[in-house]
């Protein structure tokens, strides 16, 4: 039988094998300290090619205790802003704080010390892998990038770019254009953006799944549809002779068609509460721009 823990933190020392007491480290500024010393020495030889970082030393002053965990985490690239963000001297202030930077540190030396006994060529191929992934999401963020600064009539990034003047200049912008738009024309947004619990951002994530397989079904009626009602031209002679041609003008709207899909959470967090009255049905005018041919003038007679 798996034995029980207290919780997370309390996990992470017996996983790692280190004898501390969760509850000690969290609630005793020496021991926390202590425990610091301890994990990111270990972190760091785990590491290797990260000579730049420096491990927290257990004689540090409380003076300049927060300075030097700010500095470990600064020179790591901790991505979480619960840990970096807030103000320095409120930011490991209480036993919660201190469990949260313990438990991101423990869960740090766990995953380092599970890649150190993978083969060598597993490494290599997720670093690989990882690589690809982050190129492929960098091109797509640029994608983007491109899209709001032509939609803002900013120029758009050039090679090199920096992402933090980048973001700057289009928050500017949006903000500017924001600003010239009617009373609640942009609405209110329907899902919160910031203050999420965990339990909430699982429920986002939920959502959105739905919203994507409700989408792809729809989507595959669709595509489905056009290949019957392309089809059912092709019975006459006339049409038999011109395939290639048909295909040539159909099969690349097809292809963009079959591509799309729901995006996902993005897109579910730029819903606003008014875009409902946004949406044109489809015997819209605009719709039926796109839809109206002289073959929906012509009347059935009497049968």
């Amino acid at each position: 039988m798996a034995p029980k823990y207290k919780n997370d933190l309390a996990k992470c020392y017996a996983l790692l094998k280190l004898d501390y007491n969760w509850k000690t480290t969290c609630e005793d500024l020496a021991t926390f300290v202590k425990a610091l010393s301890d994990i990111t020495t270990q972190l760091i030889s785990a590491l290797k090619s990260r000579e730049s970082i420096q491990p927290i030393s257990a004689n540090v002053s409380p003076d300049n205790l927060m300075k030097s965990i700010e500095a470990f985490l600064t020179a790591y690239e901790c991505p979480y802003s619960a840990l970096t963000d807030p103000p320095l001297n409120e930011r490991f202030n209480t036993p919660e704080k201190r469990m949260l930077l313990l438990r991101f540190l423990c869960t740090e030396l766990m995953a380092h010390r599970r890649l150190a006994k993978m083969p060598q060529s597993t490494v290599s191929h997720a670093s690989q892998a990882s690589h690809q992934a982050t190129t492929e999401a960098n091109a797509e963020l640029a994608a983007y990038l491109n899209l709001a600064c032509s939609a803002l009539g900013l120029p758009a990034p050039a090679v090199g770019f920096s992402l933090a003047n980048t973001f700057s200049a289009i928050g500017k912008a949006a903000s500017e254009a924001i600003k010239r738009c009617p009373p609640m024309h942009m609405g209110q947004s329907v899902l919160p953006l910031t203050g999420l619990s965990d339990r909430q951002w699982s429920q986002v994530a939920r959502i959105a799944a739905l919203l994507q397989q409700e989408y792809a079904s729809r989507q595959a009626t669709l595509v489905k549809r056009s290949d019957v009602t392309v089809q059912s031209f092709k019975w006459s002679d006339k049409a038999k002779t011109q395939l290639q041609a048909i295909a040539a003008v159909y099969q690349p709207f097809r292809s963009a068609l079959a591509k799309s899909a729901f995006p996902g959470i993005p897109e579910l967090l730029a819903v606003r509460d008014n875009m409902i009255l946004r949406i044109e049905k489809t015997s819209g005018v605009h719709g039926r721009r796109y839809t109206s041919c002289p073959l929906n003038k012509i009347l059935i007679g009497q049968v």
